[in-house]
């Protein structure tokens, strides 16, 4: 529901509202969670009694392939559908999941790599720069130039172009 601006969830059967406060922002629950962006401009989850899950944080990016991107502090962290944290918010950037991976680059000195839902590399951190897989590829840079790999980290097209369009 609406209330000058604010949102709040609200029990169909008694009328209560879920949260003690109204929300600036609500997303809709999935799988017994949902976003919200709090009265302080901080993102929370928050399951259907209406507990806070885990910490907050600067902005939470929808879910995709249950996995969550978080932001705090300009660092950026990987959050299970249930809300456990995978990576803590400690990255320099992390891309959306697709395919089963995500992109990942833990410094700005590092090189990107691809992990699972669960946080662990299935392709090391070895290129300059990577791009969320689609369709089973993605599009990443060596030091030779752009080109494409698979889920498997298998060239699918040599990296040695000087640039490269994004499979949308």
């Amino acid at each position: 529901v609406d209330k000058n601006g604010k949102w709040n969830y609200v029990n169909v059967t008694t009328g209560a509202q879920l949260i003690p406060t109204f929300a600036n922002d609500c997303n809709s629950f999935v799988d017994g969670v949902a976003v919200v962006q709090t009265i302080d401009n901080q993102w929370r989850i928050i399951d259907t009694t209406g507990r806070f899950v885990g910490d907050s944080y600067d902005y939470i990016y929808p879910r995709h392939e249950d996995v969550y991107i978080v932001k705090k502090n300009d660092k950026y962290g990987v959050l299970s559908a249930s809300g456990q944290v995978i990576k803590a918010p400690t990255n320099y950037f992390v891309y959306p999941m697709n395919d089963g991976l995500m992109a990942i680059k833990e410094t700005s000195e590092s090189g990107v790599g691809y992990i699972t839902a669960d946080g662990t590399y299935k392709i090391q951190p070895k290129y300059y720069s990577g791009f969320s897989f689609k369709n089973g590829i993605a599009a990443v840079k060596s030091k030779n130039g752009w080109g494409y790999i698979d889920t498997n980290d298998k060239t699918f097209v040599e990296c040695k172009w000087a640039d490269i369009f994004i499979i949308k």
